[in-house]
């Protein structure tokens, strides 16, 4: 019986070993390849068709929610990720995911959902599969469209929903604050997102945050006002005083 080919595209070597190794000492699991970026799996996908593709979700060249969109229908994708919320899981399973890990996940639960994939299933672990049962729960209005927006504006969406200015956002990030405001204008658009606030609403709801994040210290009380809007904890304020940041 043919071994069923595997690929491994995750950033951190210690990560893509540890994957290799596991599958390597199957006998009916075999690593095809594995890559540290996007335009590397790329190329070897081209090159070498596999059955099942493990994939994580953040790079230094691209995301891997970019690389979920090209391959959908074509392979198999079990994500391994350390992002847990459901926002995540639900983006990934709406572009085209078979499955959804931690990183922490037990060895045999990875091996299980490589076979489970390999032989057309879909796998989910406990814990995330509870957490995509609740969000399916929300009213229509309440799940955007997650799937439209990049990892790194996930992760700007994330720090808007902990009311972080762009100032703090750009340094938390490693990025200018013109690039934070390139991300902000464009994740507005594609929630359909008046404002931050709108859109911090739809971050809590999803459960792209929980309370207990750390919150930053020295906080303004405006800063901690707009975080418990975005709870649903005060009204919104009027638009008419509303100052929109961008």
């Amino acid at each position: 019986m043919p071994k069923t080919r595997v690929a491994v595209v995750d950033d951190h070597p210690l990560v893509r070993a540890g994957l290799r190794a596991l599958l390597e000492g199957q006998a009916d699991l075999e690593v095809a390849w594995d890559a540290e970026r996007i335009d590397q799996a790329r190329q070897h996908l081209k090159a070498v068709p596999v059955d099942v593709m493990l994939l994580d979700l953040e790079f230094r060249d691209g995301s891997g929610l970019d690389l979920l969109r090209e391959v959908s229908g074509s392979v198999p994708v079990l994500v391994i990720t350390s992002h847990t919320t459901e926002a995540w899981a639900i983006t990934a399973m709406r572009l085209g995911a078979r499955g959804y890990l931690r990183k922490t996940a037990a060895p045999g639960t990875v091996l299980a959902a490589v076979r489970c994939l390999a032989e057309g299933g879909s796998m989910l672990e406990p814990e995330l599969a509870r957490q995509l049962a609740d969000a399916a729960r929300l009213p229509l209005d309440a799940t955007p469209a997650f799937a439209q927006l990049s990892a790194r504006e996930l992760e700007v969406l994330r720090l808007v929903a902990l009311a972080l200015p762009n100032d703090a956002i750009a340094r938390q990030l490693s990025v200018s604050e013109k690039t934070v405001k390139t991300h902000v204008s464009a994740l507005l658009s594609k929630l359909n997102v008046v404002d931050r606030t709108g859109a911090a609403v739809l971050a809590w709801r999803l459960g792209l945050v929980r309370d207990e994040v750390a919150q930053p210290s020295g906080e303004a009380p405006q800063r901690q006002d707009e975080r418990r809007r975005a709870r649903g904890e005060l009204e919104p304020e009027p638009v008419s005083s509303r100052t929109r940041q961008r």
